[in-house]
């Protein structure tokens, strides 16, 4: 709701222009509302202003005839306004004439606001395609998720859900026709006290109720000392593309994928630490490789490796594999300083004459971004000369430049590899005789 946006500034030229952006429905069919921010002093400047965006929106959407709608809805609220503070649901009530509409909903809000939609039930919402709920903690009040209706909507094929603590296994969805889905559940702080917890267990239950599952994102812990009840059998899946934040690598690696196999996935993203930098032994991924033998991207944290396990997934990776990613889970400087991208690595990825099938044969994306990399510019440049189906190679290093590397690939970059490596600037001693010796003192 700017008056940037193309209704409002098409409106801004003239009187002809304005009547023809008003009879168009189409222009005012999308909308992103923002609540105002609230503070304790603010009383009743915050009133006005909200008052004006209630009126706004009520105006915008009255002028977007029948067509579908894509709304968007953020709250200000926070676990730091003020307790005495009643978050203000007027925004979200001013929507709920519209459900019939709603076509792509976004609402990032305290769960007392999106409870004022909890008397929507599939049929007020026959149009809706995706929703997305980022719940904003709201202090004493209970989230019965299990409440909006709504989200049984008929056309509903694309969830996002992300909360404090909620239970994925009992949401309203209609799981068989979901093909985007991301749950995202407890805050890195409470999440192995969260009772509602995503377990390993649970995520293979939720892959047998979404048998088309396209796109799954999760954030999945097992609380150690349990044992998962789900057996030896595994499941075959459509999954192209699966992104895990993963709070107990130890346990939870193994224990999904011994029982998924993903002919199908192409893209992997892994996030996690492992807090025992020990375990990150390379059998660990021994049942990732099996699982998924087609893959093309695989995007990893530093702090979920070691050297070995590194060195080992070079090996074992498909032939199939296109892009390489490794960054930083923590902001911890302290974790790139670990040395697991050294020469001994890059070397792995070094090409023979031969070009054998293995080593990730079609190579044509690496990043380790904020990871710092430790190998020399001369290995780098024998694995970038041995690789010609590379496109774009971006690195970090924590050290001056050793060789021009981009001045001996000139060829190669006039064809379109992109390289983007990032040194530490070399040391720049300024002397002059006018500020001595240092550490000499004449008396």
């Amino acid at each position: 709701m700017n008056a940037t946006e193309a209704p409002l500034l098409l409106g801004r030229i003239c009187s002809a222009w304005r009547a023809i952006s008003y009879a168009t429905p189409r222009l005012w069919s999308a909308l992103h509302i923002v609540e105002p921010t609230f503070h304790e002093h603010a009383g009743a400047a915050f009133e006005e202003k909200l008052l004006q965006r209630l009126e706004a929106t009520k105006a915008w959407l009255g002028r977007s005839g029948r067509r579908p709608l894509s709304i968007s809805l953020h709250s200000t609220f926070s676990r730091t306004t003020v307790l005495s503070t009643t978050p203000s649901s007027r925004l979200m009530e001013a929507l709920l004439p519209f459900a019939s509409r709603w076509e792509h909903v976004a609402f990032t809000v305290p769960f007392s606001i999106l409870a004022t939609a909890a008397h929507l039930t599939e049929k007020d919402v026959p149009m809706l395609k995706s929703v997305r709920i980022d719940e904003n903690h709201e202090p004493g009040f209970t989230n019965p998720w299990e409440s909006l209706g709504f989200l049984h909507g008929p056309s509903i094929h694309a969830a996002h859900l992300a909360g404090n603590s909620f239970p994925p296994t009992k949401l309203p969805l209609r799981w068989g026709g979901l093909t985007d889905l991301t749950i995202s559940v407890g805050s890195s702080a409470n999440w192995v006290a969260a009772s509602n917890t995503l377990t390993s267990e649970m995520t293979l239950q939720v892959f047998l109720w979404c048998p088309q599952l396209r796109a799954f994102r999760l954030r999945v812990g097992d609380i150690p000392g349990t044992e998962s009840g789900f057996g030896e059998s595994v499941l075959e899946l459509s999954l192209r593309t699966l992104d895990l934040e993963c709070r107990t690598p130890s346990l939870t690696l193994g224990r999904l994928f011994r029982r998924l196999f993903l002919p199908q996935m192409l893209a992997l993203r892994l996030q996690g630490e492992f807090m025992d930098k020990g375990a990150a032994r390379p059998t660990i991924y021994a049942p990732l490789i099996a699982a998924a033998p087609r893959l093309e991207r695989l995007e990893i944290s530093l702090e979920l490796l070691s050297k070995s396990s590194l060195v080992y997934l070079l090996h074992e990776l498909p032939s199939t594999l296109r892009e390489i990613q490794i960054s930083r889970y923590t902001r911890d400087a302290a974790a790139g300083d670990n040395h697991i991208l050294d020469d001994e690595v890059l070397e792995c990825l070094i090409a023979p004459p031969d070009f054998p099938a293995t080593r990730c044969r079609g190579l044509q994306v690496l990043e380790m971004r904020n990871s710092y990399c430790f190998f020399s510019d001369k290995t780098l440049l024998s694995f970038l000369e041995s690789r010609p189906t590379l496109k774009r190679v971006s690195l970090s290093f924590r050290r001056a430049k050793e060789v021009d590397v981009g001045a001996k690939l000139q060829p190669s970059i006039r064809n379109g590899l992109q390289l983007d490596l990032k040194y530490l600037p070399p040391v720049v001693l300024h002397c002059s005789p006018w500020e001595g010796l240092p550490g000499l003192c004449l008396e």
